[in-house]
Formats: C-alpha cells, structure tokens, sequence
C-alpha cells in the first residue's frame, strides 16, 4: 500500500507528522510525503523526509496539477491536514489534491487539528458550495469535536 501524505497549513502538518513518523517506523506502507510552503520547514524539523511540487515539475496546486501528482506517485490513499482558503479564494493543498483523488477513485483522509471552522475547512470558497470538498474520511479530536462538526454541517447544508 502507497500513502500520499501532504499538508500546506502549519497546524495540518503538524497533526500529520506523527501519523507520517509511525507509519515509517512501523514499515508496513510506503509513505510518499509532499510538503508545500509552510509545511516544509515543519516536515524538516521532524525529520520527515519529503517533496516538493517542482520536484514533480508542478508550479501550482491546482486540482488538475493534483491530479497529475496522483498519476506520477500512485497512491492507495491520500492522507491530508485540513485548510480553509482563509477568505483568499484559492487553492489550498489540502482541497485540490482531495479534488483530484475523488477524480481519479483515490481515497482521502483528513485528520482535524482544531475544534471549529469545520465547514469552512471543505468549502470552496469560488463556487460557496458548502462542504463540496469533503474527503472520504475525517479523523477527528474526540466526541465533542464530532458532534460539534455533525450539528454544524447540518446547519450549514
């Protein structure tokens, strides 16, 4: 099994990084680490060996660039952070590479690091559709967390 880890926000990476370490340690799965922007320097202070983009010859994050990296790499599962576009509109790592997954029958996890902004984390902020960028999975913090998201996505939707 082939994992696809990636993460561009600082709190994503971290949440990440331990899953990534253990997954190494343990040896049962080949990790492929992609680090963007503001999770290289978190990757390389753990030691995480990683990639970038351009080692992909890739010069954005967009679903379509996504898509190719997927094709280049092969992975079983995307495992991700979590990242809102922060009113930017934009493309966040996170949600793009969630995009090209669904595409292309990949399966994605994103790990919650934080209790709240759960619906902004999977909303595309260009179109306003509300948790249209959802992955397959969610791993998240505790109960509390959990029936927070549900009764805010309900809200939400």
């Amino acid at each position: 099994m082939k994992i696809l880890a990636t993460s561009w926000h600082p709190g994503g990476a971290n949440t990440i990084t331990p899953v990534i370490k253990r997954l190494a340690e343990e040896g049962k799965v080949e990790v492929v680490v992609v680090g963007y922007e503001f999770s290289e320097p978190i990757f390389a202070k753990a030691d995480i060996p990683f990639q970038t983009i351009k080692d992909f010859g890739l010069r954005d994050v967009s679903a379509d660039s996504m898509e190719e990296l997927l094709k280049a790499t092969s992975p079983d599962l995307v495992l991700t952070g979590t990242s809102g576009q922060e009113g930017k509109k934009c493309d966040v790592i996170e949600q793009t590479v969630t995009v090209a997954a669904k595409r292309l029958g990949v399966k994605s996890l994103a790990i919650l690091d934080y209790w709240g902004g759960y619906w902004q984390r999977f909303t595309d902020e260009r179109t306003g559709k509300r948790l249209a960028l959802l992955p397959d999975f969610v791993a998240i913090l505790d109960e509390i967390a959990k029936k927070d998201m549900l009764k805010v996505s309900r809200e939400k939707s």
